[in-house]
């Protein structure tokens, strides 16, 4: 079976630009790169929609928009879309949400000749093991997860035969994530470092479960050390939107503006905003914390690690299978602990035989789990596979 025969539906409904939509969105990329018919269902004017228009491999891809929210069940709006789309010859729907699936399901399980796909990205803290969804989850010819710790996390909370939990790890452009072809030290230059200056970074949206404020008391610890001086910290990226602290309203952002003037730290704190190039931003730093509270998977570690970067990175979630159990690439710390975390950059700001080695080890890891190519081979086989 070629490429060109694979006629894939991609569902994205979603007006948000994050993780799941960045992945919804290079997947298309790649599926069409490799020759895939690929056609996207999303809102129209909503950012993975702006986003494809504008990317070169973009021009490969059709789009089905539209302007109304979905039931979450027995959407007949979507009934309407999807037998259309049968018709025509679409033999292979991915929904990047399974919330969807409710109003996408019933419409395609006598479809025998669809194979019908769903990615899950989150954690699900509820148990889903009731007739409907043992109903929603058995059409499926496989559920995509991006990490061993929601395998099992979906196995427990979801009514869905394991053998079509599939593990499909994220991937990067191993082309563009390679420090040997990004320059970043006018980037470094504005952020105020110098040939003695070390940069240690988080990169995250601005929200309490990414550990901003755990990072600014570490760096407060930190700078009580005459010795740790020469230690610029740098947060990249942008406050969730209508993300409150208190009931006064104020943003997040400013709750950690407040905080860097609280702990005296304005001189050696960058708030860097949304940066666009992200192998720069990483190029830039020399070491990049995640103290997250929890996460599905650590997608930043992966990006600094593909940079030859040291990392630290919360426990849970996935981050053994990021760090490895003898944490070979990379360092643990105990999530919302700034006297841990201040230890770990110390650790690794101490010894450079370290954290070269970390940096190395992390690179060597992610070149042979990580490439981008990988997922797509991987994506097309089980496409593949659930039509013969």
């Amino acid at each position: 079976m070629s490429n060109s025969t694979l006629r894939e539906l991609v569902v994205c409904l979603s007006h948000s630009w994050g993780g799941l939509e960045h992945v919804s969105a290079q997947d298309a990329l790649d599926h069409a790169s490799a020759g895939m018919d690929v056609e996207v269902l999303c809102y129209k004017g909503s950012p993975i929609h702006e986003f494809l228009k504008k990317q070169p491999a973009g021009e490969k891809i059709r789009f089905h928009t539209i302007g109304f929210e979905p039931y979450n069940h027995f959407d007949y709006r979507l009934r309407r879309i999807l037998k259309a789309k049968v018709k025509s010859g679409t033999n292979i729907v991915h929904c990047h949400q399974p919330s969807v699936l409710g109003s996408v399901v019933p419409w395609l399980m006598f479809e025998k000749k669809v194979a019908l796909f769903s990615t899950r990205h989150i954690m699900s803290g509820h148990n889903k093991k009731d007739p409907y969804h043992r109903y929603i989850y058995s059409r499926l010819n496989a559920l995509f997860v991006m990490s061993e710790s929601l395998r099992e996390n979906v196995l427990k909370t979801h009514p869905i035969d394991p053998l079509k939990v599939k593990v499909l790890r994220l991937g990067l452009d191993l082309e563009k994530f390679d420090s040997k072809k990004v320059d970043a030290e006018e980037l470094r230059q504005k952020w105020g470092a110098d040939s003695k200056t070390v940069l240690v970074g988080l990169v995250g949206r601005l929200d309490p479960a990414k550990g901003q404020e755990t990072f600014l008391r570490a760096a407060s610890v930190l700078r009580k050390n005459p010795a740790k001086k020469n230690l610029r910290f740098i947060l990249v990226g942008e406050e969730t939107r209508s993300r409150d602290v208190s009931a006064k309203g104020y943003s997040y952002r400013t709750h950690l503006e407040n905080l860097v003037n609280e702990l005296e730290l304005s001189s050696s704190v960058v708030f860097a905003g949304y940066q666009k190039d992200i192998p720069q931003v990483m190029k830039a730093l020399d070491i990049c914390v995640m103290p997250s509270r929890e996460e599905t998977f650590g997608l930043v570690a992966i990006e600094a690690m593909a940079m030859g970067k040291p990392v630290i990175v919360s426990k849970g979630g996935s981050s053994l299978e990021i760090v490895g159990e003898k944490e070979d690439h990379g360092i643990l710390v105990e999530p919302e602990d700034p006297e841990d975390l201040s230890q770990k950059i110390s650790m690794l700001v101490q010894s450079s035989e370290m954290a070269s080695d970390l940096a190395k080890k992390g690179r060597d890891f992610v070149q042979r789990e990580y490439d981008r190519k990988k997922r797509t081979a991987l994506t097309l086989e089980n496409y593949k596979a659930a039509l013969s």
